[in-house]
């Protein structure tokens, strides 16, 4: 159940790219809880999900596992 304190909640998510022996996990049970008007920045080298993880918050992707 969402709380009303928070703008961005995501609880477990998990994120996959290709199939059979090819697939590759990108996100790994991510959970987040951002307050509204709160600041973020995310740092981290290229490769490590940021992109990912930022589509499927603005909901540009599809949630593979996990909720948004």
């Amino acid at each position: 159940m969402p709380d009303e304190d928070f703008s961005i909640q995501a609880s477990a998510l998990n994120h996959w790219f290709g199939a059979g022996e090819a697939r590759k996990q990108a996100l790994f049970d991510i959970d987040l809880r951002r307050r509204r008007g709160s600041f973020i920045v995310m740092v981290g080298p290229s490769g490590t999900g940021k992109t990912t993880l930022l589509t499927l918050l603005g909901c540009l992707r599809e949630i593979q596992d996990g909720s948004v």
